[in-house]
């Protein structure tokens, strides 16, 4: 696949959490935790979250000397049944090839409570808009909506098929 010169790449994740039975009175809150190469006061999440009230869109900073970034997971008292945030851009090369870091959530026990299931979500922006997506040529490597699974390590290049967004 050929790109325009210029093109970039969106990696967002898409996570749906269920409320938790252990603690139902609760707010409920994601968690990021940063590496601690990174220094907290550089670190800005925007998020998008979805449910009853519809979409919502914020953002929020990692509090100063923090080791996460908390986002809340509930608008008006309506828990949020998605949320997506970025995970990062990428220059696309001419001959369709990026490279980006992802986060190991498979590594991450919160992240493998059966509550929690999501992927990576890729998009190529061309000139100003979201041209196409990016789904895992590969059935096992993708989940049944089409994003990429996480792992802790993707040992070879992924072959992506691009599509229109639906």
């Amino acid at each position: 696949m050929i790109f325009r010169d210029g093109a970039i790449l969106i990696a967002t994740l898409l996570a749906v959490a269920t409320a938790d039975a252990q603690n139902p009175g609760a707010t409920p809150v994601l968690k990021l935790f940063l590496p601690a190469s990174v220094a907290s006061e550089q670190v800005d999440v925007d998020y998008a979250l979805y449910g009853a009230f519809g979409a919502y869109s914020n953002f929020n900073k990692a509090k100063p000397d923090s080791q996460f970034v908390e986002i809340p997971l509930a608008v008006q008292a309506s828990i949020a049944q998605e949320i997506k945030f970025s995970m990062g851009t990428a220059k696309i090369d001419p001959a369709g090839r990026f490279e980006i870091n992802l986060p190991d959530f498979e590594s991450d026990p919160e992240c493998k409570r059966p509550s929690v299931v999501g992927g990576f979500q890729f998009g190529v922006l061309e000139s100003d808009t979201w041209d196409r997506d990016l789904v895992p040529q590969s059935e096992h490597l993708r989940t049944l909506e089409g994003e990429l699974k996480p792992a802790s390590d993707y040992a070879d290049p992924i072959l992506f098929i691009a599509r229109k967004p639906s």
